[in-house]
């Protein structure tokens, strides 16, 4: 009963942001007005549509501006989305013992935009080139071997994205973990074809948040707000008859 409270609480709760979360039996539509409605979407849109769901386009017709800030080479990349993939940097208590934590990659059900906050931080930390955000809105669906369903349902999603080559990579260890991925295959994990996106800001938080010119949230904020999904993290591991002593410390399922 617990398990199902918190997430029936996370799944609901917008205070720190947007769900990303589409009921099995919605169609994107059905979804957007859903949540739209319980965070007041509709008019705040009225005073400004420089949000990531307003500039969407059709994936088809999106090209990538060649005046972004471009990142040295994919080794560069590489290197980079191993250490946000892999980085310990949440403090959490587990038996009275401190356990250090990633953010949630083994929870792909929900909380996108708080991974991709506390990795663009992290990669500023560590001095890497600049980053942006990608969203995707539509009937999204992603198989993974993290949900007790096999599969899991979005009517937005939103990861980080580099510049290089004159290509957009996408660093979304929750959907692919074994590297980053160029971004018309990032789309087709989703499976929609008729999928929106729009390439916005760094600091761009969620679909209603400013694509540009935005103001940061604290980081200490985002990590509060991150530690209920690794709550709800792992129990899905233990739903799931996995270990999450192993797997969510020194031995994750990519190792």
């Amino acid at each position: 009963m617990k398990f199902l409270l918190l997430s029936l609480f996370i799944l609901s709760h917008s205070a720190y942001g947007i769900s990303a979360k589409r009921k099995a039996y919605e169609n994107f539509e059905d979804a957007f007005n859903r949540v739209s409605l319980e965070n007041n979407f509709f008019s705040a849109r009225k005073s400004s549509q420089d949000n990531p769901y307003d500039q969407a386009i059709h994936w088809n017709k999106f090209n990538v501006s060649n005046n972004l800030i471009e990142w040295k080479d994919l080794r560069q990349v590489n290197k980079a989305f191993v250490e946000m993939r892999n980085k310990r940097f949440i403090e959490t208590e587990v038996d009275n013992n401190l356990f250090l934590r990633r953010s949630s990659w083994l929870l792909p059900e929900d909380g996108c935009w708080l991974r991709a906050e506390l990795a663009k931080f992290n990669l500023e930390d560590w001095n890497y080139p600049e980053t942006y955000k990608l969203y995707i809105f539509g009937n999204l669906k992603v198989e993974t071997e993290n949900s007790v369903y096999g599969e899991v349902y979005w009517w937005y999603h939103v990861a980080n994205a580099v510049y290089v080559n004159q290509s957009l990579y996408i660093l979304d260890p929750a959907i692919h973990p074994d590297g980053p991925l160029l971004l018309n295959d990032w789309i087709k994990t989703m499976n929609d074809d008729n999928a929106h996106i729009s390439l916005c800001e760094a600091d761009s938080y969620d679909p209603y948040s400013k694509c540009s010119d935005t103001i940061e949230v604290e980081k200490q904020s985002s990590i509060s707000y991150q530690k209920l999904y690794l709550d709800f993290e792992w129990r899905n591991l233990i739903s799931l008859g996995r270990d999450p002593y192993t797997e969510l410390g020194d031995n994750p399922p990519w190792k």
